[in-house]
């Protein structure tokens, strides 16, 4: 416990409290006649405001009273009085410093001081009523203020009040509810009171929802399901699609399962429905179903798929729609691949106008973690260790760190009583805050440049899009670069020619070690340092668990472990690119009665390479040749952590093609009939290779396999030698047919078959 004039402890907080509350509400004109009597003779020079009142109490018997976290006892200030009243000496200790006093009988109470109320603006109060193109009043509709975020709702029977400020110049209202245009009303007499006339917005009422099959009016929807246009995505600033989704759709959770830059929310929709495999939506996009890099493992291991998972390339700004199919719906029209949900992406193309250039870009910055822990300090620490050795025994020394180890060598004569005082002063001096060391305030930044326009015949959309994120762990960085291109040609007026190009490329960068830095901060020892005197790594001697042995001098297994180190010679480097070719013909036979089929071709290509240099924990820790060779051994010989290098790549062919036709006609107006008939053939074809080399020497980038002193059986080394290469291949393959009739009545009962 640190050693404070004044001990917060619950007893004294209470204490403090009812003291506080009964002096507060009494006057200046209450002291005692006693305060009157009391001189004081004082000087001190920059000295902290506790020792002048631990002095003043000595010289008066007054005692002070104060909530330490608002009173900074520790502020130095000068003071030099002869035989003056206690008053005017705390006037002038407390002058500079914010802080009020309050003297009753033999106790002062410290507070801070009070700030002069401002003078509140004078301000217009506008009343008013909402109602519809009918005269009905809208409850619930937002009243917004133009410009700023002030606003209010209007209640039941459509009225409201809205305050602002008294200017030169009077605000304009905006007025929006869903179904309904956005009102705009220019505020010109706010004495009197207002009536908007809100009109029907057309658009919402024609809203549509695309299934990746059609596009179906929403009241002919009998599932459940949810659109998000490009509308809703406007001004968020949020570079991923999976961030897109959180909090915007009812039923979806989106949890983020690991803060990598990167990384990519977990996307369940109505929960989980199944214990084991993968909970993943289908995603389909511009109509197929995306096989580019869609996770494959069933681990659940989304934070792992960063450079393999193509929904994280889809950039906000090229998406038109997203269509959250949640229901048996889904399932009606692809089958048992929507069992847990289909969500479907309709991206930006062109139309006919003149050219047009838009530009989005974001920046982020994202604060380091803090360690609001109340934890010891070194000293704290230390005597800590010792004291479980004086009531445990020297046997459980090795549970602890660095003081208690120390104190059992001590004790069996491997460190004279000097040397252990010398060292653990040495040590109790260090306090490290590793969130400082480990962490940092990472800047990001995304930008985005597409042109958009077209003819009667032709239109386009192109965009461009490139975004650095940098990890608040100082090895964290991920780039990704991605190209879009549509083009639609109609030669005809009944036929549509398209041709979709999209690729993208990524890097992520980070560490290997072999320990979390995030736990290590947390638990590492705050006696420890990332560098000593001279500049050069410092030892961790503590943090390792079972790192204590009497068979080497030092007193160690492994005596060289620095977790910077670590982070900057072991690195993970992963690399991934995908292309797509999409072809689409639609042709209308007549009204109502269209053919369509769509072809389209990816190919990715991921890599991931971990390089680990010699010398480092990490590649001792993984060293499986020297372990078996010398598996009789209590410790592994020195001389066996020669770095080292695993490489992986695989490669993703896949090819889909859909056909379909639909014809949607009305019988008298009131009868709708609508039918559809689709195949899908799909084909994904992958391979991936890899392996592992037990000695890399990074600056030559030499590769090979350790040698040995003794011989040593094939046997001991068969395991280690098998891992060393691993490679797979797979091909999925799958056919499917799709039959649906839709009839509805007068756009009020609906009917699926």
């Amino acid at each position: 416990m640190k050693n404070r004039f004044y001990y917060r402890t619950y007893w004294s907080r209470w204490l403090c409290t009812v003291v506080c509350t009964i002096l507060l509400g009494s006057s200046f004109a209450h002291a005692s006649a006693g305060q009157q009597l009391a001189r004081v003779n004082l000087s001190k020079q920059n000295a902290e405001i506790r020792e002048i009142l631990k002095e003043i109490k000595a010289q008066t018997e007054f005692d002070f009273v104060y909530n330490a976290r608002e009173i900074n006892d520790r502020a130095r200030v000068s003071v030099d009085v002869q035989d003056a009243d206690i008053e005017k000496v705390l006037r002038i200790c407390l002058e500079n410093l914010n802080v009020d006093f309050i003297i009753q009988d033999k106790i002062i109470v410290l507070q801070q001081r009070k700030s002069q109320p401002q003078e509140q603006p004078r301000m217009w109060v506008l009343k008013g009523k909402v109602q519809d193109e009918s005269g009905l009043p809208l409850p619930g509709v937002s009243v917004l203020l133009k410009g700023t975020v002030v606003g209010v709702a209007t209640d039941a029977e459509g009225r409201f009040t809205i305050s602002f400020p008294v200017g030169e110049k009077l605000p304009e209202l905006l007025f929006s509810f869903i179904g309904m245009q956005t009102e705009s009303f220019p505020v010109k007499d706010p004495a009197k009171e207002i009536k908007v006339v809100m009109h029907e917005n057309s658009e919402s009422l024609n809203e549509v929802i695309v299934t990746g099959m059609e596009t179906v009016k929403k009241e002919h929807m009998t599932g459940s399901a949810t659109v998000i246009t490009a509308k809703d995505l406007k001004m968020q600033g949020i570079t991923s699609l999976d961030r897109i989704l959180e909090g915007m759709v009812a039923g979806l959770n989106s949890t983020t399962i690991s803060g990598a830059p990167g990384s990519r929310s977990k996307i369940t929709i109505r929960g989980e429905n199944n214990l084991s495999g993968n909970t993943e939506p289908l995603w389909i996009v511009d109509g197929l179903p995306m096989m580019s890099g869609v996770p494959q493992s069933n681990s659940g291991d989304y934070a792992g798929t960063i450079m393999q998972d193509g929904v994280g390339n889809i950039m906000p700004e090229d998406i038109e729609s997203i269509s959250i199919l949640k229901d048996a719906s889904a399932a009606a029209i692809y089958g048992a691949r929507a069992a847990n949900g289909v969500i479907v992406i309709t991206t930006k193309k062109g139309f006919r106008s003149k050219t047009q250039v838009n530009y989005s870009g974001t920046y982020e910055c994202g604060i380091a973690p803090r360690n609001r822990l109340d934890f010891m300090n070194s000293a704290e620490k230390l005597s800590y260790e010792r004291s479980i050795v004086d009531h445990f025994g020297l046997n459980y020394a090795y549970l602890t760190g660095r003081g208690g180890y120390m104190y059992k060598r001590s004790v069996n004569g491997y460190l004279t009583p000097a040397n252990y005082e010398r060292e653990v002063q040495r040590l109790a001096n260090i306090n490290t805050d590793w969130f400082d060391v480990l962490f940092r305030t990472a800047q990001s930044h995304s930008h985005n440049i597409s042109l958009r326009g077209g003819t009667d015949e032709l239109t386009y959309y192109t965009s461009v899009n490139y975004q650095e994120k940098n990890g608040i762990l100082i090895s964290n960085k991920y780039q990704s670069a991605g190209v879009l291109m549509k083009l639609d040609y109609r030669p005809v007026q009944n036929l549509i020619v398209a041709l979709n190009v999209a690729a993208n490329s990524r890097k992520n960068r980070d560490n290997a070690s072999a320990i979390d830095p995030f736990t290590y901060a947390i638990f590492a020892n705050p006696y420890e340092r990332p560098y000593d005197e001279n500049g050069n790594y410092a030892a961790d001697l503590s943090y390792l668990s079972n790192n204590y042995t009497s068979e080497r001098a030092s007193g160690y297994v492994y005596d060289q472990f620095n977790i910077l180190k670590e982070m900057r010679d072991t690195r993970l480097k992963q690399d991934g690119s995908d292309v797509e070719l999409t072809f689409n013909v639609r042709y209308e036979v007549i009204p109502g009665l269209s053919l369509e089929s769509i072809v389209r071709k990816g190919i990715s290509y991921n890599t991931e390479t971990r390089e680990v240099n010699a010398g480092t924990y990490t590649s001792w820790k993984n060293e499986k040749f020297g372990r078996d060779a010398f598996k009789d051994y209590n410790i592994m010989p020195a001389g066996y952590d020669n770095g080292e290098l695993s490489e992986n790549s695989g490669k993703n062919y896949n090819w889909s093609i859909r056909n379909q036709i639909d014809y949607s006609f009305t019988v008298k107006q009131d009868h709708l009939f609508s039918v559809l008939l689709a195949n899908e053939v799909m084909s994904k074809k992958f391979t991936n290779f890899g392996y592992t080399s037990p000695i890399y020497y990074g600056d030559y980038r030499i590769t090979g396999v350790p040698t040995f002193d003794k011989n040593v059986a094939y046997e001991d080394l068969l395991t280690s030698v098998g891992s060393m290469f691993q490679t797979s291949d797979g091909q999925d393959r799958s056919v499917s047919f799709l039959g649906s009739l839709r009839y509805g009545y007068k756009d009020r009962y609906v009917l699926n078959f």
